[in-house]
C-alpha cells in the first residue's frame, strides 16, 4: 500500500502548471486533466493532510462533468495508467481514496511558464522576491525558453498546422443517433403502420414495459395484424403506434365469430 506523499506549499498550483507543460489535456484528454485538477485542489483544501481525499463515484460525476460511472472509470484508469493518479477503490458505504502523482518522466521538470512572455514573468518576479531570485538562479537551465521547447518536444507544436481561417465556419458535428429503448426495435419491426416513430418511442419509454409485457405486446400486434379491421382499406383503420401503446390496446379482448368481444 502506497503512503501519501509529503507535499510542498502551493503544490496544487505547481501541479497544474506541470500538467500544462506536459500537455495532459492533449495527450490524455480534457476529462482526465479536469479530474486531476479537482483531486489536487481538494488535497490543497485539506492542507495536504493524510490520507489524501475521498469521494464516492456519484460525488465525482457532477464535479468533473461526466454522466456515468463507466465514463468515470475509463477516465480514472487512463490517469492511473499514465502515472498521474493514485486510487484505492472503496466499497459499500466506503468512498474511494485519491491523490495525484507526478510521473517519472516529469519528476525532474520545473513548473515554469510555457507562454511566449515567460522571460518577462521571471524578470518581474525576480525583482519582487528573493525567493524567486534564488529559484531563477538554481533553475537557469529551465528558463521559459527551455521550458517551452521541452513541452513542444513532448507534446508537438503549439501552432495549428494548417493555420485555421477565421472566416471559415467549422462544419457542424453530426448528431449521434440515440440508441432505441430496449424492446422497441422488435415492436417497430412487427407493427404494420410505421408512422410518428418519435411519438411511438416516447410512448414506449413512458410505458417502460418489462420483458413479459413486451412479449404480450408483440403477440397482440401479430394477432391483431390478421384481424379484418386492420386489413380493411389497406390498413386505414390501424391506429398510430403511439396511440395503440398509450391506450393499452394489446389488452383488447379478441372478438368472437359475431364480432363482439369475448368476456
Amino acid at each position: 500500500m502506497e503512503h501519501y506523499p509529503k507535499r510542498p506549499k502551493y503544490f496544487s498550483h505547481q501541479f497544474c502548471r506541470l500538467m500544462t507543460k506536459a500537455c495532459v489535456a492533449n495527450r490524455l484528454g480534457a476529462e482526465v486533466c479536469w479530474l486531476l485538477t479537482v483531486i489536487v485542489h481538494q488535497e490543497d483544501a485539506r492542507h495536504y493532510r493524510l490520507p489524501g481525499v475521498t469521494f464516492f463515484n456519484e460525488q465525482l460525476l457532477p464535479l468533473i462533468g461526466v454522466g456515468s460511472v463507466d465514463s468515470l472509470d475509463r477516465i480514472r484508469k487512463k490517469a492511473i495508467a499514465m502515472g498521474w493518479l493514485h486510487y484505492e477503490s472503496g466499497g459499500k458505504g466506503k468512498p474511494g481514496l485519491y491523490w495525484v502523482l507526478i510521473p517519472a518522466e516529469w519528476a525532474d521538470s520545473d513548473d515554469g511558464p510555457t507562454d511566449e512572455g515567460g522571460d518577462e514573468y521571471f524578470r518581474k518576479n525576480a525583482e519582487q522576491s528573493t525567493e524567486t531570485n534564488a529559484f531563477v538562479r538554481e533553475n537557469a537551465e529551465g528558463s521559459a525558453e527551455t521550458t517551452a521547447r521541452e513541452a513542444g518536444d513532448k507534446c508537438g507544436t503549439f501552432i495549428p498546422n494548417p493555420i485555421p481561417d477565421p472566416n471559415t465556419r467549422a462544419p457542424r458535428p453530426k448528431k449521434a443517433h440515440e440508441p432505441l429503448p430496449q424492446g422497441f426495435a422488435e415492436f417497430w419491426e412487427v407493427y404494420p403502420r410505421k408512422v410518428a416513430k418519435r411519438r411511438a418511442i416516447k410512448a414506449w419509454l413512458k410505458l417502460s414495459p418489462d420483458s413479459k409485457t413486451q412479449a404480450a405486446i408483440i403477440e397482440a400486434v401479430n394477432r391483431q395484424s390478421t384481424s379484418k379491421k386492420w386489413r380493411e382499406e389497406n390498413g386505414q383503420y390501424i391506429p398510430h403506434p403511439a396511440t395503440w401503446l398509450n391506450d393499452g390496446r394489446w389488452e383488447d379482448e379478441e372478438p368472437n365469430a359475431s364480432g363482439n368481444p369475448v368476456f
